[in-house]
């Protein structure tokens, strides 16, 4: 066993993060899972070894990756700056309240505005929505795909509705190309959770 005294915390961590991506391989040649799951964790070892890492740092929440992440993520979508929350839970919640906001004045969501949003869905993706006071209206999914089908949201339209919100199901793609093009015709919110 190493002592204090010849030890280099640096030469550690990286021995420590050489065995975490050996023990990611070991195990995926090991498993043998034959069930097929509806959904699941996908990770690789790159993912492991950012854990193990911040883990020894003790950044067990917000830190320097965090901060890099939403620096990287503005750019790539060519906003000036882009936040993490804790879930994607808080990430609705974040997003209805940020277009309920009185900065946006007139073009802001008010109580009684209507919210497209499928009926087979997350709570909090409908949470938000009546906790602002606006008024969701439900639609049917798509069978097989489980996400909303652009002639639902089309026979939902009414002078009232505001916004379209949906969570992309199971990582099954919603008709996104028609739904965004029939908001922008319409001059609605979208809002996805994804």
């Amino acid at each position: 066993m190493p002592t204090k005294e010849n030890v280099n915390l640096a030469d550690l961590e990286t021995q420590i993060l050489d065995l975490v991506s050996q023990f990611y391989f070991l195990k995926k040649e090991t498993t043998t899972d034959a069930k097929i799951h509806y959904a699941g964790r996908h990770y690789d070892q790159h993912e492991m070894v950012a854990a193990v890492k911040n883990l020894l740092q003790f950044t067990l929440t917000y830190g320097h990756d965090g901060v890099l992440f939403e620096r990287e993520l503005a750019t790539y979508i060519g906003a000036l700056k882009s936040y993490v929350v804790n879930s994607g839970s808080s990430a609705n919640l974040v997003a209805v309240s940020s277009l309920c906001s009185r900065q946006l004045k007139e073009i802001a969501l008010r109580p009684g505005d209507e919210v497209i949003v499928p009926a087979a869905s997350f709570p909090t993706t409908v949470a938000p929505i009546v906790q602002h006071g606006l008024t969701p209206v439900f639609i049917d999914t798509q069978l097989g795909f489980y996400n909303p089908d652009i002639e639902q949201i089309k026979a939902a339209y009414s002078p009232k509705t505001r916004a379209v919100m949906f969570a992309h199901t199971l990582g099954n793609p919603a008709q996104i190309d028609e739904i965004k093009t029939f908001c922008t015709e319409k001059s609605l919110f979208l809002i996805e959770d994804c």
